[in-house]
């Protein structure tokens, strides 16, 4: 109120992820509290209010929003962003409303209430990690937990939550207010154990084992690399993620980090579908082609989700004499956060399918070990090999 107020003529955002949520719980905040006599518009279809400045005949407006799209926002002028929930908000929609804040004459804001995250959050890493970000003059971080707002709660409240999260880790998040900690309600994985399918020491490639490299490319270009040794699925140190990054940029960062840790082994590389749509930098080619211009054949593989999902539950779900049949390298800290919980599905869903899965920072990663556990799965198949005999459908790719 006092953005719009002291400032004429500014313009803000108020958002949540999901629309709906934000007419359920933010916009009726402001039905209720925002002065009565401050507003004179409200155009319900497109959602926006004009409210009254100190100057009479340059009024400010407020825009509710959701924050799904990042390209909706990709143009315009405002004076501040608010986000509701902004642990749920994709890192690419608080980059690009952070570059509309350019309104002339206007203080700039960009302000953000949430719960604490885990480690590889970018809300962790921009208040907290970034040496460069988080000593910023211009930024500041307020922290607090449920009991310091004790007083203004209703008597038995904090008890009820004690009662409501029974996980150590939503203990830490909703009530004591700790980074560091991931929700594992909505994991599309709950079969995941950390302790048992995260790796206590870093996990050394296997000379003669074949190296797959899984890929997956949009907004987010990531990689992930694998091994099957005994029939047991490593995922590897490094994993690769990178923003705005296309194939023409991406591939040499993929072959120049395989190098680095891997040297030259026999390397397969699996992939998923939207390889074969045109590349960003030059759009009579696929990321396919622009692949194989470095050197890179991809594999394609065209599995639905629920395959994609059960190759990687098989994994989780058995064990080869006592050791985890599927483990992690524990420096893939995203991915061992997205397993633990960071990929999962939406609040709102009533189905569990891939439109149900939350685009966040997660699910890029999370695509590149599915294809790569239908690739592992398909090849362990084919083998039939010791105590990893399978009933299940063979996993198939093709080449672009």
């Amino acid at each position: 109120m006092a953005l719009n107020w002291e400032f004429p003529g500014n313009r803000g955002i108020v958002a949540r992820k999901d629309f709906r949520d934000l007419k359920e719980t933010t916009y009726q905040f402001f039905e209720e509290y925002y002065p009565k006599e401050l507003i004179l518009d409200r155009n319900e279809g497109h959602f926006f209010w004009l409210v009254r400045s100190k100057d009479p005949s340059n009024p400010s407006r407020i825009k509710f929003s959701h924050c799904k799209d990042p390209k909706s926002f990709e143009s315009g002028e405002i004076g501040y962003f608010a986000f509701d929930e902004a642990d749920e908000i994709p890192e690419e929609t608080f980059k690009v409303l952070r570059t509309r804040l350019r309104r002339k004459g206007i203080a700039l804001y960009g302000l953000m209430a949430f719960n604490p995250t885990d480690d590889v959050h970018w809300l962790y890493r921009f208040f907290v990690e970034d040496p460069i970000e988080k000593d910023r003059e211009d930024r500041e971080l307020f922290s607090n937990n449920t009991f310091e707002n004790a007083e203004n709660l209703p008597n038995g409240y904090i008890d009820e939550l004690k009662d409501t999260y029974k996980n150590p880790e939503e203990l830490k998040r909703y009530l004591y207010g700790e980074w560091g900690s991931v929700s594992s309600d909505r994991a599309v994985y709950p079969s995941f154990a950390p302790e048992f399918h995260i790796s206590q020491e870093p996990i050394e490639f296997t000379a003669g084992a074949p190296l797959i490299r899984c890929h997956d490319f949009g907004m987010y270009a990531a990689c992930s690399f694998m091994q099957i040794v005994n029939g047991q699925l490593r995922i590897l140190a490094p994993e690769i993620m990178e923003f705005g990054k296309g194939a023409e940029q991406f591939a040499p960062i993929v072959l120049q980090k395989s190098l680095d840790h891997f040297g030259v082994p026999h390397i397969i590389d699996v992939s998923e579908p939207y390889a074969t749509t045109r590349s960003t930098a030059d759009a009579s080619l696929t990321c396919a082609s622009v692949y194989r211009r470095h050197g890179i054949t991809l594999k394609i593989g065209r599995h639905s989700f629920a395959e994609r999902i059960s190759a990687v539950e098989y994994f989780l779900s058995r064990n080869i004499q006592g050791e985890p049949a599927l483990i992690v390298d524990k420096r893939c800290k995203m991915i061992c956060s997205g397993f633990k919980g960071g990929y999962r599905f939406e609040a709102s869903a009533t189905e569990r399918r891939g439109v149900d899965v939350e685009d966040n920072e997660y699910t890029h990663l999370a695509d590149t070990v599915q294809f790569g556990a239908c690739f592992a799965l398909g090849k362990i198949s084919q083998m039939r090999q010791g105590p990893m005999k399978l009933k299940a459908p063979r996993y198939e790719f093709s080449h672009d």
